[in-house]
């Protein structure tokens, strides 16, 4: 009889080893992470706007174009119009402004990508610019990206300022301090602290790389002092360092309710299923990972135990998990060059190979971003950049000019930057901190609709006399049927009201 074939015999794990030597093939990793990459710069450029913070930023930039003076007052809410106001970042304020009111609100997306390119730029020249094996950088970048670089898609100040706690970690953790680098850092953290709050890290990351780089230590500290005076050049002096204080301690008054009741300043399990997802805590798991293996080893202990410092404040509040996710990231690249050494990935042979792998990788989300966006340009109308915006707008234009007006939370920005210029005031905005606790927790009311009397009690109080929402939102019912209330338009998905005379 014919002697039978045997079947051969493939384990889980020999498939496993084959399938990490075909990732970590130099050439089969750089495709990988330029793939990403890309990704991310089509994502940018294909997605309408929905990030509210642009739009009050661009505001109160042309009020400092007619004023000459940052904002120190609320000025853009009928409820405390007089409340005092600390634009942290108002210095992007004036560019927002210019750039809103020459091209459009197509302009946020290209800042985006602007923002963007630098962002991938600067995370692989600290991974794998920096890394002495190809495929520890590699991994590096795709974890930064992939796992903590969603923040890296909106021209949000908050997203914006993630580009300084990633050039201060690249200069400050650098081979050689010198004084070329303290003039760059002193200068980063003067721009940061005019740009976004999170400044202080700034100063903290100098003080860490002193403490692991004894051969340069002095130049560091150095530039730790230099750079905390420069935080003091700001319009609002030592006022803005207490306002800093009082948002990250969130003790009392507005802070409070801004910890007790804004989803991503809670922790990772009350933030489950709004701004945390099953990937965030997958990355979030392998950087605590690495970062772990990283503290047991004497070399790598101090900028591991930093990182899970971070990583665990970022538990804490799931704001900081991108910032805390992308300086783990440049900060363990040394340990994970240990492991694929130990691992003995290879490593390509061709001299050059590496320079020219940088530039292969960011080449496809250099062109890739700005041709879609060319191609968008030229098919999308003004309004479309703006998700809802074909709806919203036109809802907006009927709102009369001077108008008291009561808007969600999410469309009150752009509210603020198409309203404000005919008069019109909201209720309440993103901005938060320039509100009391009191307005606050009445603008949080209306989320929970209580009943016609409480709402009908609050909206008088306040003196609102207009409101658009969205057909599906709650207060819906109210308006249609209250007396003292009539629709004044109904486009689309929204609907607005104005108060009978």
């Amino acid at each position: 009889m014919p002697a039978t074939l045997a079947a051969p015999r493939v384990s889980l794990r020999s498939l496993g080893a084959t399938f990490v030597r075909v990732v970590t093939l130099p050439r089969n990793g750089a495709i990988l992470v330029g793939a990403l990459f890309a990704t991310a710069a089509a994502t940018v450029a294909a997605t309408p706007l929905t990030d509210p913070d642009v739009w009050w930023v661009a505001a109160a930039g042309r009020q400092m174009f007619a004023t000459g003076q940052v904002p120190r007052q609320n000025m853009f809410s009928f409820v405390e119009p007089s409340h005092p106001w600390i634009m942290h970042e108002w210095a992007l304020g004036p560019a927002y402004a210019w750039a809103l009111d020459h091209v459009g609100p197509c302009v946020f997306v290209a800042i985006a990508l602007l923002v963007l390119a630098a962002d991938l730029t600067l995370v692989i020249a600290a991974t794998l610019g920096r890394s002495r094996r190809v495929a520890s950088g590699l991994f590096m970048a795709f974890l930064a990206v992939g796992g903590f670089g969603m923040r890296f898609l909106s021209a949000r100040p908050t997203h914006v300022a993630l580009l300084f706690p990633m050039a201060m970690t690249l200069i400050a953790f650098a081979p050689r301090f010198g004084p070329a680098s303290l003039a760059a850092a002193v200068a980063i953290e003067l721009v940061w602290a005019n740009v976004h709050g999170s400044f202080p890290l700034g100063v903290v990351l100098l003080v860490v790389a002193a403490v692991d780089r004894p051969r340069d230590r002095g130049v560091c500290l150095a530039a730790a002092g230099a750079s905390a005076l420069a935080t003091l050049v700001n319009p609002y002096g030592l006022a803005l360092h207490r306002f800093v204080w009082n948002y990250f301690r969130g003790g009392d008054g507005i802070y409070r309710e801004i910890h007790e009741n804004i989803v991503e300043f809670g922790n990772l399990w009350r933030a489950w299923g709004g701004t945390i997802g099953p990937g965030d805590v997958a990355a979030l798991a392998v950087g605590v990972a690495i970062a772990v293996g990283a503290v047991l080893q004497r070399k790598h202990r101090l900028r591991a135990a930093f990182s899970l410092a971070l990583l665990a404040l970022s538990v804490h509040q799931v704001r900081h998990l991108e910032l805390a996710g992308l300086i783990s990231c440049f900060l363990l690249v040394p340990y994970v060059d240990d492991l694929a050494e130990r691992a003995r990935l290879p490593e390509p042979a061709e001299p050059g190979w590496r320079r020219r792998a940088l530039w292969l990788i960011l080449a496809p989300a250099f062109v890739s971003g700005p041709a879609l966006f060319a191609y968008e340009y030229a098919r999308r109308a003004p309004a479309q950049w703006v998700a809802s915006g074909s709806d919203l707008l036109p809802a907006l234009d009927r709102v009369p000019d001077g108008a008291s007006l009561y808007v969600p939370f999410q469309w009150a920005g752009l509210s603020i930057a198409y309203g404000f210029p005919r008069g019109v005031r909201v209720f309440f905005d993103p901005r938060n901190d320039c509100y009391s606790a009191e307005a606050f927790r009445m603008f949080n009311a209306f989320d929970t609709y209580d009943g016609p009397e409480p709402t009908r009690g609050r909206l008088d109080a306040s003196g609102t006399n207009a409101a658009i929402v969205e057909s599906k939102n709650p207060l819906v019912p109210f308006f249609d049927h209250d007396p003292g209330w009539a629709l004044a338009a109904a486009t689309g998905a929204f609907r607005a009201y104005a108060r009978r005379p």
